[in-house]
Formats: structure tokens, sequence, C-alpha cells
């Protein structure tokens, strides 16, 4: 069984050692009699990225890794501030993005191996 645990977090991880250690230690649910009980992490899969809005924010956090608010503004000038405030708060609510601190914003690292992977599926990034 751990054998199957551990190749199922290398297989999410692509090999990345500091994000399967990561995954592992967040699937991490209890302690319970000396073993380890797991959550379904492993299962978790990112919501589907049907808006061309959130692709294209996404694609934003890839080319500059962490974006303050304030420059999403000056990167899409020509939108509304309430437009991009709601798609960034969507990426907010399921989790693929997040507030590092202040108005600083990133890709959750969780979320990040799927969002690089998804974005090279479409021909966006290489």
């Amino acid at each position: 069984m751990l054998n199957d645990i551990l190749r199922k977090i290398t297989v999410i991880s692509q090999g990345n050692l500091g994000f399967a250690f990561s995954l592992w230690l967040s699937s991490i649910e209890k302690m319970e009699e000396g073993k380890i009980i797991l959550n379904d992490i492993l299962n978790q899969q990112l919501p589907e990225v049907e808006q061309p809005e959130w692709t294209t924010m996404l694609q934003q956090f890839i080319l500059h890794k962490q974006i303050r608010k304030r420059n999403l503004f000056m990167i899409y000038e020509n939108q509304e501030r309430a437009e991009v405030e709601a798609v960034l708060e969507s990426l907010l609510r399921t989790n693929i993005v997040q507030q590092k601190g202040g108005n600083v914003f990133e890709i959750n690292p969780f979320a990040m191996l799927y969002v690089v992977k998804y974005l090279r599926t479409k021909n966006l990034i290489d």
C-alpha cells in the first residue's frame, strides 16, 4: 500500500522531489496508534479551466511567478478593474492562485504542475 501511495505521489509530482515532499506532508491528516492517516489529496484534481480569462491570467502568473494586484491592473489596462478583480477572486476561490502577502499573488505550489501541463497542452507556454 505504501508503494502505491509513493508511486501516486511520484506520478503527480512528475519526479519533482520538493513538490513530492510537500504533497506527502500535506496529505497527512493525523497520526493514530502509530499509523499515519492520509487524506485524499492524491485524488484531487484542479477545476476545469473553461474561461479564457483564467487561461490568460494563469499565463501571466507563469511568466511573472508573482504579481502584485496593481501590476495585474497595468497588464489588463484595457479591461475594467472589476473584471480583473473578478477573475483573480475566482482563481483564489478555486485555490489555483494564492495570496502570498499584501497584494502579492502567485500560483499555489500544489497547482503549479497542473497549470503548467494545462498551458502546455494549449500551446501557450513551452
